[in-house]
């Protein structure tokens, strides 16, 4: 389940429920951690392959730890038997191969693929009989301009990008993260047995206002490091990464108390404010002042129904 309400994201997941009733071929593009083999995978989950393999082939280990007789299998005689190596192309079979980081394949390697694909037939190594490709094929990559990339095959990205899905930086649809943080903490207080703990503002706050530059896959680490370290039943900021670890109110440190508890004040105003779109009554109650004390402090501090 792919889970926002960002009108991105919204998008992807009508592609995705489209895409999964055929059998094109899909470019998905995004930064490093945004959900690429997530969407593959919801593709696979949904198409009549679900049933089938999802293999992934990370194309950055091509030549590297992987070779062609990894990916095409191998068979080999000897005097007494026949030796048989299973790639990672059979291990696919009739189910969905996902090409990770599709734009670090070296040009050997998009040379063959774009070959094999384009007649929808391999050799294993060692074989004199070609095998049919019965997988679907998607790729992913976190170049953005892939098709004007010098080093990659416009051959092979015109045959991998019959469909293409763009996925935006976490950073780019903020209002996604409490949904994402709400099903990473059921995910991993159900996986170890506890209790769904409450979620402090300062921790909320602390990860509403970090970058995430690994995205997603950043954000669920530090949940489920969050929820794993943590005493049952709370959440701590002591056990949040260095870099978001910081409390909503660090900056008043150096303040006059008088101004500090302004900030204070302010702040709380202007988030209730939001939380009950611009209810004053429900804003007043929530922090337990009168609705004509709230509404003199929105005035001391120039906040208006228009501007919180």
């Amino acid at each position: 389940m792919i889970i926002g309400h960002n009108p991105v994201i919204m998008n992807i997941k009508k592609i995705v429920r489209e895409v999964s009733q055929h059998d094109s071929t899909v470019l998905i593009i995004g930064e490093t951690g945004s959900g690429k083999e997530f969407i593959a995978r919801e593709i696979h989950r949904r198409s009549r392959r679900k049933n089938r393999p999802f293999v992934v082939l990370s194309c950055k280990d091509l030549d590297i730890t992987l070779r062609q007789e990894d990916i095409l299998g191998k068979i080999e005689e000897d005097a007494n038997d026949i030796l048989r190596k299973t790639g990672i192309f059979e291990q696919a079979g009739k189910g969905t191969l996902f090409l990770a980081d599709v734009h670090e394949a070296p040009p050997f390697f998009q040379k063959e693929f774009i070959s094999m694909f384009s007649q929808n037939k391999y050799l294993r190594i060692g074989s004199s009989s070609f095998t049919k490709i019965e997988f679907r094929i998607i790729a992913g990559t976190s170049c953005k301009r892939l098709s004007k990339n010098e080093d990659f095959r416009q051959d092979l990205y015109e045959f991998l990008s019959n469909v293409t899905i763009s996925v935006p930086p976490l950073r780019k649809r903020r209002q996604d993260i409490p949904l994402l943080v709400n099903h990473f903490i059921k995910v991993f207080t159900d996986v170890n047995k506890r209790k769904f703990p409450p979620m402090p503002s300062h921790i909320f706050e602390s990860l509403m206002e970090y970058s995430w530059p690994v995205n997603v896959s950043e954000l669920k680490n530090t949940i489920r490091n969050l929820v794993l370290m943590s005493p049952d039943g709370e959440l701590s900021t002591e056990y949040l990464p260095f870099e978001i670890k910081k409390h909503p109110l660090e900056y008043i440190k150096n303040y006059k108390l008088k101004d500090a508890v302004a900030e204070v004040e302010k702040f709380l105003i202007r988030k209730n404010l939001s939380r009950f779109s611009g209810n004053q009554s429900k804003a007043a109650k929530a922090i337990g002042i009168s609705e004509a004390a709230f509404r003199y402090k929105m005035k001391k501090f120039g906040i208006t129904k228009n501007n919180y």
